[in-house]
Parts: structure tokens; C-alpha cells; sequence
């Protein structure tokens, strides 16, 4: 038996698949402030795809009741979500294995209660996002053999949205691309039920705040 060839893809599902990889984008798409036809230019350049067929995918795509209604919810939650900011966050990067895992208890135990700590543990090593002050005890305690890097002077923007965020595909992917659009390089990030955690240089703390806060103001609600 021959190899069954994949069957090609429409441009229709081309431009959708494109859009989506692009949150920033397709959000100022339907809300009308992108220009159709150069859009389409570029994405016909970048996939291969006929121009005046990528034109009107995305007529279509604009008007398409399943696609506003995404960009409507990832709005509400938005609207309804607060931020906050702290400086002087440090990272510690180690070793994911049983022995590091072992010693997490202990490290929070010299955290005090309130303060910034968050785990983040990948396919290979864990990532521990704490205040400067706890840096030197944590170290200690993880010892040189399990250290892959530490980091501090660091700043950390929250944002804390409302429960439906579960509910509501993109809202993270909206708020990351808004950041990499304007040039905010993240450090370090966490999803955590209602929070999307962001870890930044200082350098970068007042471009990626009014970034957030710039989005907080575009999604709120007419006065």
C-alpha cells in the first residue's frame, strides 16, 4: 500500500491557524484596527497562500460569531482583573530530582507567611521565585550540587483575574503577547488558578506595567 499524502489544508483553516498563533494580532483584527489588505499580503508571503483567498478568510474570520465570542470572554476577564507589583524577587534554578524535591519543605520553612514564593517545576529542573531577602538561606539549603543559576534583583507584576479565567482560552496568550510585542522579555512565568505571574528584570519593569495596565484600561468598559 502507497503512502497516503496529508491532505492540504484550506486557506480558510491556514489564516485561522495563523491568527491563532498570534493572540496581539487577531485581537486588533477584530476590533478593526488592522488594515485587511496588508494583513493578507503578509500572511499569503509567509504561508504559501493566494492573496485574495487570505483576504477574504479573514473577512470572514472577523465576522464569525465563535471568534468574537472568544475575544468578548478573554475581554470580561480581563476587565475584571486587578494587578500588582513587587520588587526585589530573586530565582533559583535547580536540579529536578528526588533529592531536590526532598528539600522544598525545608525551604519553606525560612519563608514567611506573605511573602513571595512560588514553585515552578518543569520536565528538568524547578524554579523557585522568592524575595532577595530569603536567597542566601534558600541557597544554602539546595546546596551547590543541585544549583543550575540564581538570579536577583528581579521584579514581579501579578495579575489577578477572576475565576471564569479557567473557563476562557487565551487569556494568557493575550497577555504574554501583548509583552513580546512591545519588547518586555519575560524571565520567568506562572499560571496559577487565577494569577498570571510574570518575572522581569528591573530595566523592564515600567514598559511591561503599562503594558498590563494598558490592557486593563482598553478592556474596560465605557463610561
Amino acid at each position: 500500500m502507497g503512502t497516503r499524502k496529508p491532505e492540504k489544508k484550506s486557506t480558510a483553516e491556514v489564516t485561522r491557524q495563523y491568527l491563532s498563533a498570534r493572540p496581539f494580532l487577531r485581537d486588533m483584527l477584530m476590533e478593526g484596527l488592522i488594515n485587511y489588505s496588508a494583513l493578507a499580503r503578509k500572511i499569503a508571503a509567509e504561508t504559501g497562500t493566494h492573496e485574495d483567498a487570505v483576504y477574504i478568510s479573514l473577512r470572514r474570520y472577523a465576522s464569525g460569531s465563535k471568534e468574537r465570542s472568544v475575544v468578548d470572554a478573554v475581554s470580561g476577564v480581563i476587565r475584571e482583573s486587578r494587578m500588582s507589583m513587587k520588587d526585589r524577587i530573586a530565582t533559583v534554578s535547580v536540579k529536578k530530582d528526588w533529592t531536590t524535591l526532598s528539600k522544598l519543605a525545608d525551604i519553606a520553612r525560612v519563608i514567611r507567611e506573605g511573602s513571595i514564593f512560588q514553585i515552578v517545576i518543569g520536565t528538568g529542573a524547578i524554579t523557585i521565585i522568592l524575595e532577595d531577602r530569603y536567597l542566601e538561606k534558600v541557597l544554602g539549603i539546595i546546596g551547590r550540587e543541585s544549583l543550575i543559576k540564581s538570579r536577583r534583583n528581579l521584579v514581579e507584576l501579578a495579575m489577578v483575574s477572576p475565576p471564569s479565567i479557567e473557563d476562557v482560552p487565551g487569556v494568557v496568550a493575550h497577555v504574554t503577547s501583548a509583552l513580546a510585542h512591545n519588547g518586555v522579555n519575560v524571565v520567568e512565568m506562572a499560571s496559577c488558578h487565577q494569577d498570571i505571574i510574570v518575572v522581569l528584570e528591573e530595566e523592564c519593569l515600567m514598559r511591561a506595567y503599562d503594558v498590563l495596565r494598558g490592557l486593563l484600561k482598553d478592556h474596560a468598559p465605557p463610561k
